[in-house]
């Protein structure tokens, strides 16, 4: 998979490009992002991924619970997915205070863009003032066929990651993995013996002991604040490594 951190790298490719932040790449972003798959092959054009290194809103998105996943993470299920090219932005002062229509000019310029995927919530622009009408209106202007993802429905209401994050506060990681379509997976910092740190700004579990699945295999860990504790292990099983969170146990 090809990653590209300018825009430059989508000029006179007359793409077709999914638009999204993809926190947590979860079941809806997949289906939106295999949608702009199928139809590049079809038409025989190159398929990109337009998303950012960071989170958009940082200030909300902690208040609610952080990332569900690191740009690392982001950038592995894209490649799982089969994306071919992805462009990462950096979410900056000055591109958040970019017009909704400029935003618009600056993605399509140079045959950058034929065709636009994005879900129907989709918002841009300063104040995300930018929404699915206004890219509706600008397609014969700006050259672009716009396909509007329709929202995935589970139980009742659309996946998104915000029920994915309130989900993980919950502890509840089985409905998580039911709305990502994985299981909830954290790299693990820091480790000392059987301890080990979660990482900063990923949305965090309550305290309780989980049955988990690490690189060496079924395990259960407690976590206690950001710390995570292996039970039952030989600390020489416990190095850094990359721990899915199955289903919580016992609360603490």
């Amino acid at each position: 998979m090809n990653v590209f951190y300018t825009e430059d790298a989508l000029n006179h490719q007359h793409a077709y490009v999914a638009l999204g932040v993809f926190d947590g790449v979860h079941r809806a972003h997949a289906e939106l992002i295999t949608s702009c798959l199928r139809a590049a092959r079809q038409a025989g054009k190159p398929c990109f991924v337009y998303t950012y290194a960071n989170q958009t809103h940082p200030q909300k998105d902690e208040k609610a619970g952080g990332a569900l996943t690191t740009l690392q993470e982001k950038l592995e299920r894209l490649d799982t997915l089969g994306v071919p090219n992805v462009v990462v932005l950096t979410f900056t002062p000055e591109y958040k205070s970019t017009p909704p229509i400029d935003f618009l000019k600056q993605l399509c310029k140079e045959g950058r863009v034929e065709a636009i995927f994005c879900g129907r919530d989709y918002r841009f622009g300063f104040h995300g003032q930018g929404t699915i009408d206004l890219m509706d209106e600008e397609q014969k202007a700006l050259g672009y066929t716009l396909h509007a993802i329709d929202d995935i429905i589970l139980d009742g209401a659309p996946i998104s990651s915000t029920r994915v994050r309130a989900a993980i506060a919950e502890g509840n990681c089985a409905y998580a993995q039911k709305l990502l379509g994985y299981p909830y997976t954290v790299q693990v910092q820091d480790i000392h013996e059987r301890i080990g740190c979660w990482p900063q700004g990923k949305a965090v579990l309550p305290d309780a002991v989980y049955q988990c699945v690490d690189t060496v295999g079924p395990c259960q860990i407690q976590l206690r604040g950001r710390r995570l504790i292996w039970l039952e292990r030989a600390p020489e099983q416990c190095f850094s490594q990359r721990v899915q969170f199955l289903e919580k146990v016992v609360s603490n």
